[in-house]
């Protein structure tokens, strides 16, 4: 027996009377709608498409770093040239899945790196705004959807080739299919973003195995080993000694996000004061003039106990998934070193407070709130580049405007974004924040 909480969840499929008023009662009632709410929503879509479509236009003339890592490595593999001969952090089915942008010359590969990126990208939006637009009247939802892209927009940076500028989206895709109850399309959009990328499914993976998720798991997993099977039968096809791919993963795992002078060791122990170009907190801790190996036994134990405590949450509630990944997401983009591209993980604490916002329980305005400060990440990008790309004095890098507000904008947001999960976890007893329709 399931003894999981039980938060009732929408019925009006069934359609009985009693369910069919609740549901209708979630819907907000149709409202004229203003000249200049229209002209914002406008501005909203255009800027969206813009972002979304057009921008990465402006970068096909030129490779991002990262790009020639997944163009080289993927050639040299079908070319059969040893790509495990010293440390690579890469799985084999990593190798398989970029060997695709590789059969074609470096710029048209390029062209179809970026438009498979944009198109992850919208359908990961578009997945959110069919869950929500039936709670939502047009004009709110087209907004909050605006919003959302906001928090999102540094994730998808429009000029990286990073691979996680794909995996990630595919992680938060997988999810939300979860939350719908498709558990197909949600294991191959979690198996395929752990064979591109598995950092950044993982922590997905096990909050569904504490929501008892079988189903997405077991898909997930056949298609990450199916992947990683056929490119080690290729290697082995072509000569090499697949044996050496373990110690390979190993040594390249150890230099990038080991303890040497290259990993995050060398994060952790530098003077990161007023370093902002990642996300992790650390670097606000230094600002604050915390020791270093402090600051970094704090970010490492916030986010154990953060990470447990999502996993209960996920084991003894109905709706445990979307709150779990809601806590989950912002602990890892606050308490590890990453970039921009895994920022896509934002998604989930916005799209809960999105929720809880149009739920009638008595945080609508609250609600509404911390989403608009969530999103405000994008600001985080623009004071930062404002400071960096236009020179700043130093002076003005070390003053208290830009080390305690501009800077750590985006810490703030996560901080929030962590309390307001856990605050939803622990205090919204009386209803599902999702509704399966």
């Amino acid at each position: 027996m399931d003894t999981r909480r039980d938060f009732p969840f929408s019925q009006a499929q069934y359609g009985t009377h009693s369910s069919v008023q609740s549901a209708n009662n979630l819907r907000p009632a149709t409202t004229k709608v203003s000249p200049y709410t229209r002209a914002f929503q406008l501005v909203c879509l255009t800027l969206l498409s813009i972002n979304l479509v057009a921008l990465p236009l402006f970068y096909y003339r030129s490779y991002h770093p990262d790009f020639h890592t997944v163009h080289n490595f993927g050639r040299d593999f079908l070319e059969g040239k040893d790509v495990y001969s010293g440390g690579n952090p890469y799985l084999p089915s990593s190798m398989l899945l970029w060997a695709a942008f590789a059969l074609f010359e470096k710029p048209t590969g390029w062209v179809l790196f970026k438009i498979v990126t944009i198109g992850v990208a919208c359908g990961t939006l578009v997945l959110v705004y069919r869950m929500c637009h039936e709670k939502l009247s047009l004009p709110a939802a087209v907004t909050w959807l605006c919003l959302l892209h906001i928090g999102l927009l540094a994730g998808f940076t429009a000029k990286s080739g990073n691979p996680g500028n794909i995996a990630a989206p595919l992680a938060v895709m997988g999810a939300l299919f979860v939350i719908q109850q498709k558990p197909h399309s949600a294991g191959i959009a979690i198996g395929l973003s752990l064979a591109l990328k598995y950092p950044l499914a993982l922590p997905i993976i096990l909050v569904l195995a504490f929501g008892r998720h079988t189903r997405p798991i077991i898909l997930a997993i056949a298609i990450f080993a199916t992947l990683n099977i056929l490119a080690t039968g290729w290697l082995m096809l072509t000569g090499h000694d697949v044996s050496k791919v373990p110690h390979s993963v190993l040594a390249g795992l150890s230099h990038v996000g080991g303890y040497d002078e290259s990993g995050f060791h060398s994060w952790f122990s530098a003077n990161t004061r007023g370093k902002y170009s990642t996300l992790a907190a650390v670097a606000f801790f230094n600002t604050l003039g915390i020791d270093r190996t402090i600051a970094h036994t704090l970010t490492l134990g916030l986010l154990f106990s953060v990470t447990i405590l999502a996993c209960y949450v996920a084991a003894v509630r109905k709706d445990g998934v979307l709150i779990s990944l809601a806590i989950l997401a912002p602990a890892f983009l606050t308490f590890t070193y990453h970039r921009y591209y895994d920022s896509a993980l934002l998604a989930f604490p916005i799209l809960l407070a999105w929720t809880v916002a149009v739920r009638g329980i008595g945080l609508t305005w609250i609600g509404s709130v911390l989403t608009l400060f969530m999103s405000l990440f994008l600001l985080r990008s623009l004071s930062y580049n404002l400071v960096y790309r236009f020179g700043a004095s130093s002076a003005f890098l070390q003053g208290a405007l830009y080390n305690f507000v501009l800077g750590p904008l985006h810490i703030y947001a996560l901080f929030m974004a962590i309390a307001f999960g856990l605050y939803c976890a622990v205090c919204v007893r009386t209803r599902a924040l999702y509704e399966i329709p």
